[in-house]
Formats: C-alpha cells, structure tokens, sequence
C-alpha cells in the first residue's frame, strides 16, 4: 500500500472527528465535559473534532475508557491507522483480540468459523487427491503397510 496522500488524511481525520462528536454527543456532553473527563483542555477535543489534528495511541485508549467501549472500536471510530509494529496479520489479530470485548471476539468467531471449517475441508480434500493420486499413478508401486497409505493391511 502506498503512502497516504494529504487529501485522503485530510477526510479520514474528518470521519474520525465526526465519530468523536457523535459518540460525545450521545452521551449527551459537551466538549469541555469530554476535556475533563480525558484531561486535556477543550481546544484540544475542539481540534480533534474538526479533523484538524489526529488523535494518538495513548488517548484513543482513554477515549475507549472514557465512553465504555472497547480499544479496537476507538481506533476504528477515529480512523486511526494501525501502528507499525501490528503490520502482520498475525500481530493484527493478536492485538485485536487483546482490545476486543468479549461480546465482539464471540461475534468474530461466530462470522469466522464457517470459512475456518470451508478453508479446512478445502485442504483436507487436496490432501487426499495428493494422496490418491500418488497411490494410483500408472508405474507406481503398490501401497505398502509400511507405507501408510493403506490402513487395509
């Protein structure tokens, strides 16, 4: 992926100042009850809001906190991009897990494990045209018990 352009930082810092100012104002606060409760000074939530700075690592957990949600839902409300050292997608997944409620990684696994199982009968399948196909291909020698592939003998 290639770096972000200045317009497309522009309008994702907007959408993640827009969802901060949804979240604040269903909660029914103003933006200095949000500076309190987050401490720092209401300019500060003002910037943030209209996009024009984007929040860091450290205040999207308090937002988390702050409005009773999950890590892995702030990020994604504030359109933060993942930090470097969770580039893999197994350390993507890992940190995922570890900010997810235990609401959203029983969701999570209830979308994933049906491809989990499709993905496993796949491979399951070529495993035994491999096999098949080893075993029957003309000039070959005979399955052996010694060989494992015949379980008759």
């Amino acid at each position: 992926m290639g770096r972000e352009t200045n317009a497309a930082r522009e309008e994702r810092l907007k959408r993640g100042g827009a969802w901060l100012r949804a979240q604040r104002t269903a909660k029914g606060w103003t933006q200095a009850e949000l500076a309190r409760s987050l401490d720092v000074n209401q300019v500060q939530v003002s910037t943030y809001e209209r996009g024009a700075y984007e929040v860091d690592g450290e205040l999207a957990r308090d937002i988390a906190r702050v409005f009773g949600i999950s890590q892995y839902e702030a990020w994604r409300g504030l359109q933060l991009p993942l930090p470097a050292e969770l580039s893999t997608r197994r350390r993507a997944v890992a940190w995922a897990l570890e900010v997810m409620t235990d609401k959203q990684a029983e969701d999570l696994l209830d979308r994933m494990l049906p491809q989990l199982r499709a993905k496993l009968r796949g491979a399951k399948a070529a495993a035994d045209r491999d096999r098949h196909n080893r075993v029957t291909r003309p000039g070959s020698n005979p399955p052996t018990a010694s060989s494992g592939e015949c379980s008759a003998i």
